[in-house]
């Protein structure tokens, strides 16, 4: 039997949101529905972000829906709709 992948998870608490955006200048344009889930195409908020990755220099967002938070977490190529 094979040993199965393992992925490190890096969390942030979620009074550290803000922050986090503010400090990458995406803050703003998450408040204002600018962006969608990598995975699902559903606006984004500060109420649904599930999961956010930084891919190179970008960032890409997910929802809170566990299937889309998974694929972010399994998928580092995810550029398809990352935020530059």
């Amino acid at each position: 039997m094979q040993p199965k992948a393992k992925h490190v998870i890096k969390a942030v608490h979620e009074m550290d949101v803000e922050g986090i955006l503010e400090r990458f200048g995406q803050l703003e344009e998450l408040k204002n529905g600018t962006y969608q889930c990598t995975i699902c195409m559903q606006t984004l908020t500060l109420e649904n972000l599930g999961s956010l990755k930084r891919v190179g220099e970008k960032l890409v967002f997910s929802c809170d829906k566990i299937a889309c938070c998974h694929q972010i977490l399994i998928n580092s190529n995810s550029r398809r709709h990352s935020i530059d």
